[in-house]
């Protein structure tokens, strides 16, 4: 028995030492059961050494068998990247969509008595901040924090989801206009434009929208978190208090915007 136990051949051994390269060594093979001695040599013999990390064959279309699902992976850009974050913090603010239809037969005949015709976005928007400058509560936010409150700001600021291409795909970015109340709607068009048709180089806040999606997540989410959760004039002029998306192009409409 005591030559058993200073050879350590217990058959109930759990003990395993073995070398990186996934051999044994001369004197591992003592201490480890008979049953998992004789499993790592079969597994040697049968799987050739470090076949697990050998890169996959790639397979041609037409070698693909029938059901295979083949396809590629697609990189998210910078500017998607700040749209989901936005989406991911806006998640947990409650929304209650309504709806009312309008009669705006006289805005249609004054529109097309005019030679430059304004857009409709242009038309809503300044309508909407006339009435804001009539109706407080529309140009109140709600800010977060240690002392939760309302802040009323005494100018509006817009903000208006502009598609534009970027590297081949379209994306989302969004442009601010400031105090439409106090702007014609030719201003407020040629603004829009501006932002619909001028190089994204030459434009500062897409810029920056890009280059915050260039951060790593976790930093990104926290710059747009400070930028919901500070202070009232500063959450205004980062973010607005009304917004504007368009979908009359595409036959449809947003009942339950998040962002």
């Amino acid at each position: 028995p005591s030559r058993q136990r200073a050879e350590g051949s217990w058959r109930g051994g759990v003990s395993l030492v073995a070398p990186l390269d996934g051999g044994l060594s001369p004197t591992s093979h003592r201490v480890i059961p008979g049953f998992l001695r004789r499993f790592t040599r079969l597994a040697r013999k049968r799987v050739p050494k470090y076949k697990f990390f050998q890169p996959a064959k790639k397979l041609r279309a037409e070698e693909h068998p029938v059901g295979h699902q083949s396809g590629k992976k697609i990189r998210i850009s910078p500017p998607r990247r700040v749209t989901i974050d936005m989406l991911s913090l806006t998640r947990d603010v409650p929304t209650i969509p309504v709806q009312r239809e309008i009669n705006i037969a006289s805005v249609v005949s004054a529109r097309s008595e005019r030679i430059n015709r304004p857009t409709w976005a242009a038309i809503f928007i300044r309508a909407f901040a006339l009435t804001a400058m009539k109706h407080p509560e529309l140009r109140r936010v709600f800010v977060p924090g240690r002392a939760p409150h309302l802040w009323e700001s005494d100018s509006n600021v817009a903000m208006v989801a502009i598609e534009r291409q970027y590297e081949g795909e379209p994306v989302v970015f969004i442009a601010r206009i400031k105090a439409p109340e106090n702007r014609s709607l030719d201003e407020i068009d040629k603004e829009i434009a501006h932002f619909k048709n001028d190089p994204i180089e030459s434009i500062g806040p897409f810029q920056r929208t890009i280059l915050l999606g260039k951060f790593p997540g976790f930093l990104r989410r926290w710059i747009l978190a400070r930028r919901l959760r500070c202070s009232g004039p500063k959450r205004v002029e980062r973010s607005g208090n009304f917004g504007l998306s368009v979908y009359s192009a595409l036959g449809s409409e947003s009942l339950h915007p998040l962002a």
